[in-house]
């Protein structure tokens, strides 16, 4: 593991656990949505070096956008190309619509043209449901369909298709390795997830110190020195930089709590 990610003893511990989750490509019990060779009417995301564009509204939550994004460079970084991100239909063969219902104009216009059913979902605690709809709008030939019933319902259908394009949770963290493929599908049909049994689920962090807040500092410095408010120096910066990142994690494993 590079030295500059690499975590002390003393803090590796309670995510090692966790780490084993993290090595297949789906969670444990779901079933394989994603392929690398076309057949069985599959979706194509990446195909001859083109990458099917997302749809995702500007009206949706922020972190779903984020975790949009972030499956748009999960993409990137199996096949080396990122698809382009949209904000409303327009001319495709295949697109990728992410959205929250209620939230998102476009999961709700599915809906309410039946599209798309989420009879299962609605109203739920952290609910997706992963479909590939045949097409969904006028230009738009086939799409594979994340649908949330709340924010991180939603997050957790992105970083679903995320793991099991073969990016781990811990890609950085633990500095898992991605395998390159030219190709991506996605499998015709409908997965539904109805939201977790154990509401609350997340990371503790033990020991902050010495081993975690000296990783810390060695990984993103110092905070700056500061009057109002106190700030003295030598305080490791566990600022955006280091919580950005545990954040993902959290929502890449389906947690929601720290």
């Amino acid at each position: 593991m590079p030295a500059y990610r690499r975590l002390s003893r003393a803090f590796l511990p309670p995510l090692t656990v966790l780490l084993l989750s993290g090595t297949a490509h789906a969670m444990i019990g779901d079933p394989a949505l994603v392929t690398f060779k076309a057949g069985d009417n599959a979706v194509p995301l990446v195909v001859s070096g083109a990458a099917a564009p997302f749809i995702v509204s500007p009206d949706d939550y922020a972190g779903v956008r984020r975790a949009a994004g972030d499956l748009r460079k999960d993409i990137e970084r199996v096949s080396g190309i990122q698809p382009a991100l949209v904000g409303a239909t327009g001319e495709s063969a295949t697109a990728v619509i992410v959205g929250t219902v209620g939230k998102s104009p476009l999961i709700d216009r599915l809906v309410k043209n039946g599209r798309l059913d989420i009879g299962a979902v609605k109203g739920r605690w952290e609910a997706f449901l992963i479909e590939t709809v045949e097409k969904p709008f006028p230009g738009v030939g086939r799409a594979l369909v994340i649908a949330g019933s709340d924010k991180r319902g939603t997050i957790y259908g992105v970083y679903e298709i995320s793991q099991q394009i073969g990016v781990s949770p811990w890609y950085w963290w633990a500095d898992v390795p991605v395998a390159h493929h030219d190709a991506l599908f996605a499998k015709a049909g409908r997965y539904v997830d109805t939201g977790p049994v154990v509401k609350y689920r997340g990371i503790f962090l033990n020991d902050e110190a010495p081993d975690l807040t000296n990783w810390v500092r060695a990984k993103f410095g110092e905070a700056a020195v500061s009057k109002d408010p106190p700030v003295p120096p030598g305080i490791a910066n566990y600022g955006h930089e280091f919580y950005e990142r545990l954040f993902e994690l959290i929502l890449r494993i389906r947690a929601n709590y720290l």
